[in-house]
Formats: structure tokens, sequence, C-alpha cells
């Protein structure tokens, strides 16, 4: 009668602590969704590239060609269009603002959390579990950069490669074809969708072979087409800034260890049940050709993340792919170390509520302050107040750091430093579009310059006069996500 009594207490324990572990993932759902809507609108940039983006789809939005040379005026960001072609379609009903921008990147956020659970759910038979495994993804939001509505191509490349996951499983050539284009459209919106499918190409063919022509017609004939005609159109300058200036960028292989060290490590249990399956149930693993599928998959997912962490100016979000495949892995591991592996000293019960209790471990582990990742009153009023000040500047005003401030005061807007800092990666000054550049700041004349840091080049070739910007506090107009830079210098040039 004891052993009846205990045996039900466990499993009433059991159900407990899935309960709990679910709380904890709907807690991170609810702590993003609090973030997103206090911040989606807000007018100034998240993170400091955003206003390069937004640039970007101002031009297509004003009819102006995305990719052409560089000037003073203009240098193309390093990234595939689509992106901000979608978020210019919406910016036809919402006006130019980020809003259009962080609606695309978050709406795929959403569509990518509805992936993970349909795979996870379709894989392990459980909504639960499903639901644990996109709750995992949530919570990584700030290890990730809390980018999940950033004004950039990031979220829109994972939302469009999960998809062409789930189809692709489903082996059928329709579905095939229909990946292959998915992945391409990953591909038009960056780069690392290439290493990615290159991953998946090598899984289907070994585990579904027969997939592997229509996966490649469906990617190639696209890519090729868009290719071709993006560059023809744009005179070459499309290859230059899409493959030509990404290229050249070195790969930091000395920080390799560093950057495994700080991307995964608050992941551990993550990956250490995702990967368990694969350790302590091989044969069985290796013979489930879909399950071996998500690990090829997810290998992918890393390694492209891996690939760009290392790369120029990468910042935490390149590894928001990776985290996505860990997901898919953690969900179908979770359901496999219960159902099928645990210790014959202990009871079944109690080692299911031991993977729970580190299930919740993980969720506690990821925790992070939501407040910071909103920007406050002070941060509004101080835009507004710099928005102000450069829209009464009697001239022409540089602001190469936030360059669309520019369009805000309704100034003549001119080029990014990011953009700028791509083309100098070429690791030479003799190439002409950069002396051509050159030659055109040396010829225009400023009023006022609005910088980040320190330039010799505008103290040197204009009589400058140089002010502090100041703020209501030293934490104030910083951006909340990416490299903390804002305006605080401001040169005047001499009558």
């Amino acid at each position: 009668m004891n052993n009846i009594v205990s045996s039900i207490n466990t499993i009433e324990s059991y159900k407990w602590i899935r309960a709990i572990a679910l709380l904890a993932a709907l807690i991170h759902f609810i702590v993003v969704i609090f973030i997103v809507v206090s911040r989606i609108n807000y007018r100034y940039e998240l993170e400091w590239v955003e206003g390069a983006s937004l640039i970007q789809v101002y031009r297509i939005y004003t009819g102006q060609s995305l990719y052409t040379q560089p000037s003073l005026q203009y240098i193309p960001m390093i990234y595939p269009p689509l992106f901000f072609y979608l978020a210019a379609i919406i910016a036809k009903f919402t006006g130019i603002s980020f809003l259009p921008l962080r609606l695309v990147s978050f709406a795929s956020t959403i569509g990518s959390l509805l992936i993970i659970y349909f795979i996870v759910k379709q894989k392990t038979r459980s909504a639960l579990i499903g639901l644990i495994a996109a709750g995992s993804f949530v919570a990584v939001f700030r290890l990730g950069g809390a980018w999940f509505d950033i004004a950039r191509v990031d979220m829109l490349f994972i939302f469009l490669s999960l998809v062409g996951v789930y189809f692709l499983v489903k082996q059928e050539t329709k579905y095939a074809v229909f990946a292959g284009i998915l992945f391409a459209l990953a591909l038009l919106t960056k780069q690392t969708g290439l290493p990615v499918f290159v991953f998946i190409v090598v899984a289907t063919f070994i585990l579904f072979r027969k997939q592997t022509v229509p996966l490649l017609g469906g990617f190639v004939i696209p890519t090729l087409l868009t290719f071709f005609y993006l560059n023809a159109s744009t005179g070459g300058w499309y290859k230059y800034f899409i493959y030509t200036v990404p290229t050249s960028f070195l790969l930091r292989w000395s920080s390799l260890q560093n950057i495994l060290q700080i991307s995964f490590q608050a992941e551990l249990l993550i990956i250490i049940i995702g990967f368990s399956p694969l350790v302590f149930g091989f044969q069985e693993a290796i013979h489930d050709k879909e399950h071996l599928f998500y690990y090829f998959g997810s290998m992918g997912f890393i390694a492209a993340s891996i690939l760009a962490r290392l790369g120029h100016e990468a910042y935490d979000n390149n590894i928001l792919p990776a985290y996505a495949g860990l997901a898919i892995l953690f969900g179908i591991g979770i359901e496999w170390m219960t159902s099928h592996f645990y210790f014959k000293i202990v009871s079944r019960n109690l080692f299911q509520s031991m993977v729970w209790l580190v299930v919740i471990a993980q969720f506690i582990w990821l925790r992070y302050d939501p407040i910071r990742q909103i920007p406050t009153q002070n941060d509004r009023q101080a835009g507004d107040a710099l928005v102000s000040e450069i829209k009464a500047a009697s001239g022409e005003v540089l602001i190469p750091y936030h360059n669309y401030l520019a369009l805000y005061a309704g100034k003549k807007v001119y080029f990014h430093f990011v953009a700028l800092d791509g083309i100098r990666s070429l690791r030479t000054n003799t190439r002409p579009e950069l002396k051509e550049i050159l030659n055109q700041f040396h010829s225009t004349s400023f009023r006022l310059f609005i910088m980040d840091l320190p330039d010799n080049l505008i103290q040197i070739n204009h009589c400058a006069d140089t002010q502090s910007i100041n703020y209501e506090s030293a934490d104030t107009f910083y951006p909340v996500t990416g490299y903390s830079v804002r305006p605080t210098i401001r040169y005047e040039d001499c009558p």
C-alpha cells in the first residue's frame, strides 16, 4: 500500500514539474511580448545600424536603386534586398519609420517559433514539448542580442530557413522544390544562407536522396535568375556589395574559443539534452532518418552562426540560427530522454522528473532584466532635441553613425559609417570608389558634423570648432543592444 501511495505521489510530482517547466517557458514568452510592445514603435535606433537599414528602405520607398556606385550621399549595405523590399511594402501603409522594418522582423520571429513548435510537435507527438522547444528559443532573447524585433535581416533569414527544413522533411518532390525556393529566399535575405544550404544538401543526399535534385532545382534556378537580374540591372554593383565586399572580411579565428564560450555556455543544458540521443542511443538515432536530418540541419545552423560571428564587427545576433537549431534538438532530446532512456536504479517517473528539473534550470539560467531592453523617456527626449538641433542648422549636416537623423530633420542624407567601413575592409586605399568618396568629402561644405567618436579627417580638412554633446545622464540615448555608441561630439565648421 505504501508503495502504491509513493508511486502516485511521484506521478503527481512529475506532472507538477512539467507544469512549472511550461510556466517558465510562458514567462519568457510574456516578457518578450512586453519588451517588443514597449519599444517596437520607438522612433530612434534600438541598435546602431538600424538607421542604415531604414535608409535602404527609404530608397526603395522613394523609387531609388538599392545598389549603386558608392558616393558621399549613399553607400549600400552588404545585404541582399528581400528584407528591405518587404519592409518597403509595409511602409506604403505605415509611412517611413522603423516600425515596418521591426514588424517584418517580429513577424518572422513569431513564424520561427511556430515552425519550431510544429517540427518538434510532429516529431515527438507532444504539444507540451513543442511549446518547451519554442520557449527555449524565446529564452535566448538577450543572449542572442535582444534581436527579435530589430530592424535587421536576421529574423527573416532564420524564418525562411526553418520553413525550408520543415517542408523538406516531408520527403515529397513538390515540398523539396518549395524548400529549395525558401532556401533561395533565405540567401536573398542574408548570405549566411549559403553555408546552411550546403549542410542541408549534404543531409538530403545522404538521407532523402530522391529529394536532392528537386531541392537543388528549387534553389539554384531562382538564385541564379535573381543574381543575374540584380547584377545586370545595377551595373555590377550588386555583386560588388553582396559578394566582393563581404568575402574580403577577415575571420578572427583567434577569438573562436572565446566566442564558443560566450555564445554556448549559457545553453549548456540545452546542448546536453539535445545531443543526448546521439551519445547514449547512437544506433537508434542514426537509424531515425528524420532525427538525423535535424542533427545535420542544426549543425548547418551552428556552423553558419560561428562563421558569421568570427567575421567583421559581428555581434551576438549572428548566433541566433544556432539557437534555433538547438531549440529543435532540445525538444526532441527531452522526448527521447523521458521515453527511451533512464537509469535502471532510478524509477522512471523520478528520472523523468529529473529531466524536467534540468529544463526548468535552463530557463532560469537564461533570465535577464527586461527593463534594460526598453528605451526610456529620457532617450526619446534626447533624440528629439538632437533632431531639432540638426533641423536648425543653417547648412549641410554630416551624421555618419546615425544618418537617418538627417532624414528626420528634413536634411540631405549622407552615407552611413558601417557601409563605408565595409568598402575600407577591402584593405586598399587605392580603390577608385573609395578615392572618389574622399574627393567628394573634401569638396563638400558642411556646416555641422555630429560624431560618435573623434575624427581626425574632419579636424584636418575643416576648420572645426569641437564641442561635447551633453545628455540627461551617462546612460541616455545609447542603443539598448549592439555596440554602445551615441552622438558625443559636435564639430561646427568655422566661418
